[in-house]
């Protein structure tokens, strides 16, 4: 059937805060916890911790010692971690059911008044700029009109020039 995926939970990013800094490498860190190499360095580079990502009166530095290389040093703590990915999950945008609803009541309107749907999708980010719900991309249009969920004889019938069919000789 398939492996069953998991999040990190907080005793796992607590070990490899540690052994980060331990200095431990990141696939011995992966054998300590059972999880793969490219999972605990995902998770290293997604939730690393700045100092200047906390306080907006720190300034960054370049050790005298460093000729190259970043100008403050980076960091792994758990807490943060943990709060950037749970911000991360919950911010997580969800597809676009197509069902009849005001946004596709309205892109519908559109498409029957003769326009593609690359403007539909621009004039809804114009129109409605802080509302997510009234957001879809000129792709998920072109798949409403060629699935079998649309329906709408205005819409089909504008919108057949949008379907390439082959001109009779």
């Amino acid at each position: 059937m398939g492996e069953v995926y998991s999040h990190l939970s907080e005793e796992e990013r607590q070990v490899i805060q540690i052994e980060i800094g331990n200095g431990t490498g990141i696939r011995a860190i992966g054998a300590m916890i059972g999880r793969s190499p490219s999972t605990v360095s995902r998770e290293i580079k997604r939730n690393t911790w700045f100092p200047s990502n906390e306080s907006e009166s720190y300034r960054p530095y370049r050790p005298r010692r460093l000729k190259t290389g970043p100008w403050t040093s980076r960091y792994y703590i758990a807490g943060p971690a943990r709060r950037k990915a749970a911000r991360r999950r919950a911010k997580a945008r969800k597809p676009h059911r197509l069902s009849p609803d005001r946004l596709w009541a309205w892109v519908a309107e559109k498409l029957g008044c003769g326009w593609s749907p690359p403007p539909v999708s621009g004039r809804l980010r114009v129109l409605f700029p802080g509302d997510d719900a009234m957001r879809v991309c000129p792709e998920t249009v072109y798949r409403w009109i060629y699935s079998s969920k649309c329906l709408c004889s205005m819409v089909l019938r504008p919108v057949e020039r949008l379907v390439f069919s082959p001109k009779e000789r």
